[in-house]
Order: structure tokens, then sequence, then C-alpha cells
């Protein structure tokens, strides 16, 4: 059976990232499990935060707790409501990856910046869906805004990759 070229150094390399990206991603949930303390900090500073930016966008917001009600909305904020989850995925990823050390922190912290931002409009969103439409909120907070995170975690990846690789003309 005939190779194309450059086919045979690419596979183990692919499976090394894989294989990275998986042992690290289980690691990181196996952390997260023993030290409850992360997944608690992550929810009390999604509230805070939130509540920040109610407070810049002149919104109407009580915070107690980990419930947050955002313009006549309240919602209970959980684990699965802040970006750790996100970007855990995306340093894993980032890890499994060979970058020089440097990118690879910078790429973790840019990304972690721009996850949570995206968490805080996704959340916000999500109030004004609830307060205004409350039949789509299932569909807009399971599916819809769960799908648009995973996509937004390949294409912050797959904007890493791209940042730091040259561009080549084509052959």
């Amino acid at each position: 059976m005939a190779r194309r070229p450059g086919t045979s150094s690419a596979r183990p390399k692919i499976f090394q990232f894989l294989a990275t990206f998986l042992a690290t991603w289980f690691l990181a949930l196996a952390a997260l499990a023993a030290i409850p303390a992360v997944d608690q900090w992550a929810v009390r500073a999604t509230v805070a935060s939130l509540t920040a930016v109610a407070h810049l966008l002149r919104l109407e917001y009580i915070a107690a707790g980990s419930y947050v009600t955002l313009a006549g909305a309240t919602l209970d904020i959980v684990s699965d409501c802040t970006p750790l989850m996100p970007t855990l995925a995306l340093w894993c990823a980032i890890f499994a990856f060979p970058a020089p050390w440097l990118w690879k922190v910078l790429g973790m912290i840019g990304g972690a910046l721009l996850l949570w931002i995206y968490n805080l409009a996704r959340v916000i969103a999500i109030a004004f869906v609830l307060q205004h439409r409350p039949t789509w909120f299932e569909f807009v907070h399971a599916y819809l805004w769960q799908t648009v995170t995973l996509c937004i975690v390949l294409l912050l990846f797959i904007g890493w990759i791209r940042a730091r690789m040259p561009m080549r003309a084509p052959p």
C-alpha cells in the first residue's frame, strides 16, 4: 500500500496529541473531584463577576450566595454555569500541542480571560431568555449555549495555533 507523503510522521503526532489531551483531561477532572474548593471558587467568582457586569450595565441585580437575579430572572449559578470546564478543555488542548512554553502560557491566560468574558455574556443572555421567553429557556440553556461553548473552545484553540504558526504559501 502506497503512503502519501507526510502522513507517516503526522499520524504519531496526532496520536501523541490525543493521548496527552486525554491524560491531562482525566487528571484535571480527578483534581477537580479531589479539590471541591475550586468549583466553589468558580461559582463565587462567577457570581461576583456577574454582579460587577450588571452594575456596569446598570441592570437590576441581586446576589445571594449562588443565586443571582438579573433583570428579574433568578439563576442558580452552579459549577456548570462557570467557565471552569471549557477553560480546562482549552488548557488541556494547549498543553498537549507542541509549542514553546511561553506561547502555551500566553494561550492559557488569554483563553481563560476570553472564556470568562464569553461565559458572563452567556449567563446574562440566558437571564434575558428566562425573563422574556421562559419556554425557550431549556433549549437555549441546555442545547444552544452548550454547543456554542464547544465551538468557542475549538475556535480559540485553532486561533491560538494559527497565531503561532506562520502562514505557508500554497504549493
